[in-house]
């Protein structure tokens, strides 16, 4: 008798735990909602670990980065980014005249050239000479010529042609590109702000030598000489080139510059771990980066002092206003790990997601513009940023996967 009430209760007891465990199973959980408020997503400084730095805000932003849902419920004609080519580019420039602005560019692999308008995305193949796996493309201001740099696949010599895209005082597109090729092993190559000139560097078995020429490649002139070979080379304005020497974050950089007039070759400042610079168009206004604790430090300088950015990028992540001379328009990474810069960055042992914001170097003023997100793409570490006349629009390459896209300033 005792052993059957035993049973029963134990059979009571096996009853009960069956039932509560159908009930967790077969009851659907309750929804938790998922925050979408600013201070969820907009990049505040928090407590750093695991040699993780923030970028903190100068002043207080007035946007965020939107959560997904907020996302979705704005049209896709509405959104301020989009994309203008699919494939990836090795190069682009903004040119137009005083009614409508384009954007032309190279795609990597066929060497094709396209152009579209910036309020209204629809692709125009504008060249058809197809020159496969360019690795890099650089443009003329206007738009009127092109540099397609590749790798001899026989000698794994560095190529460059020059081409004319625009027939000389016309609009018509040269669709089978003409041109010639340049010296072999050019390492650095830019263009004139004016659009008229083109400057290359060749190394030499003493250093370097240094070329600039017309479009049309007449009247070639060496404007440079050196016994040092590792140079980056920009051209703010008509009259000075400037020299960087390329940086890595444990060797002391220097900046020169060089005037075309009187070729007078002058140190500018240096000595500084990781020294990468970006220059206004008159050369009285940088922002630079150094190496610095594992990380880096971004600095503006004027004629008045220097102030140290609260916000933490490279130069090359910039571009200067067009309108306004203390505003410089920066790609800044939400978050910047520990590592050496900007050697780590160049070799792409990491890359960044990054967000757009405007800097005020005579001030230090900062000011997100945009979250650099996307629905159904992945983020993006901008390069090559570039503006329009008006500023209306802000382009740039996603070094993740060399897409070239495109944001509404206003």
């Amino acid at each position: 008798m005792l052993k059957n009430k035993v049973l029963i209760v134990i059979a009571i007891i096996i009853l009960i735990l069956l039932g509560i465990l159908a009930y967790q199973v077969f009851t659907p959980p309750t929804a938790t909602p998922i925050s979408t408020s600013p201070g969820n997503n907009f990049p505040v400084a928090r407590p750093t670990s695991g040699g993780v730095a923030d970028n903190v805000p100068v002043t207080t932003a007035t946007t965020s980065r939107p959560s997904d849902t907020e996302q979705e419920l704005v049209a896709p004609e509405k959104r301020s980014l989009f994309k203008i080519s699919k494939d990836p580019t090795s190069g682009y420039t903004v040119a137009g005249n005083s009614s409508t602005t384009v954007v032309r560019f190279t795609d990597k692999m066929s060497g094709h050239s396209y152009e579209t308008a910036l309020d209204k995305v629809s692709l125009n193949k504008i060249t058809i000479t197809t020159v496969p796996k360019i690795y890099e493309s650089i443009w003329s201001n206007n738009g009127g010529y092109v540099a397609l740099r590749y790798l001899n696949g026989d000698t794994d010599l560095i190529r460059t042609f020059w081409g004319k895209v625009v027939n000389s005082g016309t609009t018509t597109i040269n669709k089978n590109l003409s041109g010639s090729f340049l010296p072999n092993d050019i390492t650095q190559f830019a263009t004139s702000p004016a659009g008229d000139k083109l400057f290359f560097l060749t190394n030499t078995t003493d250093g370097s030598l240094g070329f600039t020429a017309k479009n049309d490649l007449t009247a070639r002139t060496q404007v440079f000489n050196s016994p040092a070979r590792e140079w980056l080379v920009s051209w703010p304005n008509d009259n000075t080139l400037i020299f960087n020497t390329k940086p890595s974050y444990a060797i002391p950089g220097y900046v020169f510059s060089l005037n075309l007039k009187t070729k007078a070759f002058s140190k500018l400042f240096g000595e500084i771990d990781g020294l990468t610079t970006l220059y206004n168009k008159d050369t009285t206004k940088l922002i630079y980066s150094e190496s610095i604790d594992n990380s880096l430090r971004t600095i503006a300088s004027t004629k008045n002092g220097k102030i140290v950015l609260s916000l933490k990028t490279l130069p090359e992540k910039c571009v200067w206003s067009k309108i306004n001379d203390d505003l410089v328009y920066c790609a800044v990474p939400q978050q910047l790990p520990a590592g050496d810069y900007p050697d780590f960055w160049y070799q792409g042992q990491l890359s960044f997601n990054d967000d757009i914001w405007s800097i005020n170097v005579s001030t230090g003023e900062t000011k997100i513009i945009s979250s650099l997100f996307y629905i159904g793409q992945p983020n993006m570490d901008a390069i090559n940023l570039q503006v329009d006349k008006d500023e209306n629009y802000l382009t740039f390459i996603n070094k993740k996967d060399m897409q070239l896209w495109g944001l509404k300033l206003r």
